[in-house]
Formats: C-alpha cells, sequence, structure tokens
C-alpha cells in the first residue's frame, strides 16, 4: 500500500518568481517515508490563452522535509494580472515512476520580485555604505 497521499495541507505557499521566470511550489512531506511528486499547473493563461505546464521529472521529497519545486514558465506582468490564482494538480507516490495519488487545489499566486539573496546583498551594501560615512566622520573629528 502506498502511503505518499499528498494533500491540500502538504502545499505551504505557491508562488512566481519574477528574476528566477519560475513558479515556485513549497511542498512539505509529513509521513514517516520518503515521497515522489510531480506538479502540474492547469488553465494558466499565457499571451491570452489557457495552457498547462509542469515538472520535467519527478522530485523526491525527502521524510518530514520541505522541497521547493520549480516549474519554469515566463510569464509578463499582464499575465500575472490574469491569473491571481492557479490550479494546481499534485501527483504523489513511493516511487518515482508510479506516482498513484493525485489532487488538485486552487491556490492565490504570490508575487515575489526579488529573490531573498538581493534583498540581503540590498542590506549588506547600506551596513558597508552606513559604516564608511561613520569612518570618514569620525576622521574628520580627529583632524579637527
Amino acid at each position: 500500500m502506498d502511503r505518499c497521499k499528498l494533500s491540500q495541507e502538504n502545499i505551504k505557499s505557491v508562488k512566481y518568481n519574477k528574476q528566477k521566470k519560475a513558479f515556485l511550489i513549497k511542498i512539505k512531506n509529513l509521513e514517516e517515508i520518503d515521497c515522489w511528486a510531480d506538479l502540474e499547473i492547469e488553465n494558466l493563461i499565457v499571451d491570452s490563452s489557457p495552457t498547462t505546464i509542469g515538472t520535467e521529472n519527478s522530485v523526491k521529497i525527502s521524510s518530514k522535509k520541505t522541497a521547493v519545486i520549480s516549474i519554469k514558465e515566463t510569464l509578463v506582468n499582464e499575465d500575472l494580472e490574469k491569473n491571481p490564482s492557479v490550479n494546481l494538480i499534485v501527483y504523489s507516490g513511493e516511487r518515482e515512476n508510479s506516482l498513484v495519488y493525485t489532487f488538485k487545489g486552487n491556490y492565490l499566486l504570490k508575487i515575489e520580485t526579488l529573490s531573498t539573496l538581493i534583498y540581503a546583498i540590498i542590506i549588506s551594501i547600506i551596513i558597508i555604505l552606513i559604516l564608511i560615512i561613520i569612518i570618514i566622520i569620525k576622521r574628520r573629528r580627529e583632524d579637527n
């Protein structure tokens, strides 16, 4: 009996990252065993036409771990406006080539414009600039 029946409660977030030009779906495996999943986004409006996109291969989600699964698709702002939510289909199972469970869900689409790494770089640059300004001010005061 296959125990990898992923469901609505396993989906933690559905985002579109503009920088990566990809959907990022965060899934938590609550089972005591490793599970495999294959994802599709159904009826996605791209260039005013409905289309279905999905992962290229099944993805392993380790026991009690969370995986972020990527589905590449370039969307422009107009496409994003036409897709405030997405229809996600998840196929899952214990074996990569035997995904016996399926569930569908509709999820609000969150849009990410910058990745966490970019935010960290920007904050680091700001901190460095502040430190440089403080050092310059201290040196000027010492010179006077």
